[in-house]
């Protein structure tokens, strides 16, 4: 029986030119263009969580509901990625969206994922769109000035880059970002998290009492516990280690702050330009 997330995304797709999917007998969750369920397909299920393969990889992941981006936002939104592909699969010829959608969340930050070798966009609400099928600076500066960019909120004045312990350099959004420590091997390095930009975190507990260890954030409302902010470990130079995370928390208070500094000096020396 098709929920009604279910019912919304299939409605969205047709009236956006799309073929009507068809539900594989292997799995009821999955709306495919083929036969065998196999890519071109989007795999919803009953608390309005969506996946979308276009190949042997997940291209976006989001969840429809109530206060969330609509379906046929989404629709709008995955059109590079699908049209094309559900095209081949099914030789029906798809237009362009009638207008251009905006992401209505935050961005938190670019994630490159080595398995799939490619990039994510990776936003407050959780959500998750490939953005790249590389990884590194190049990625955002690629997306930079462009309709693309501006569509998914990746943009200059957004982004800044981060050295990263274990990722290389990674792009964030450092108006969301706070310090933070993760521990290692009975050590504490420093690391950033993020702040939801609905204010939910904020309000939230992240420490227990004077014990000097990070603490998951209470969300007292249902509907923000599935967000999970991401903690990246920062490579800030010399040994990187201490023996507390208040330590390591200082060494990620003075890298985030001399990273928005330098890019708000970046942003005032293009503007002049």
């Amino acid at each position: 029986m098709m929920s009604a997330c279910s019912g919304e995304l299939v409605a969205a797709l047709t009236d956006a030119g799309y073929p009507t999917p068809h539900t594989p007998d292997t799995d009821s969750d999955v709306f495919a263009w083929s036969s065998d369920g196999t890519v071109p397909h989007i795999h919803v299920d009953d608390t309005g969580r969506v996946r979308v393969h276009t190949a042997a990889r997940l291209d976006a992941e989001f969840t429809l509901g109530p206060d969330r981006q609509s379906a046929a936002d989404w629709v709008a939104l995955l059109h590079p990625h699908l049209a094309v592909r559900v095209a081949a699969a099914t030789g029906t010829v798809i237009a362009e969206p009638a207008s251009v959608v905006q992401r209505s969340a935050a961005l938190v930050w670019l994630e490159p994922d080595f398995d799939s070798h490619g990039t994510y966009a990776v936003y407050t609400d959780n959500a998750r769109i490939r953005v790249s099928d590389e990884i590194g600076v190049g990625t955002a500066n690629d997306l930079f000035g462009t309709a693309r960019g501006h569509q998914l909120g990746i943009t200059a004045s957004v982004l800044t880059p981060m050295h990263s312990a274990l990722l290389g350099t990674v792009m964030i959004n450092a108006d969301l970002a706070y310090d933070s420590a993760v521990q290692s091997s009975g050590t504490w390095r420093p690391a950033i998290s993020f702040r939801d930009s609905r204010g939910f975190m904020e309000r939230a507990t992240i420490r227990f009492g004077g014990r000097e260890k990070p603490a998951p954030p209470s969300v007292p409302d249902a509907r923000f516990r599935d967000f999970h902010a991401p903690t990246i470990e920062l490579a800030a130079g010399g040994s990187n280690t201490t023996s507390t995370f208040a330590d390591a928390s200082s060494v990620a208070f003075v890298v985030l702050r001399n990273a928005r500094r330098r890019h708000l000096a970046d942003s005032h020396h293009l503007s002049g330009r």
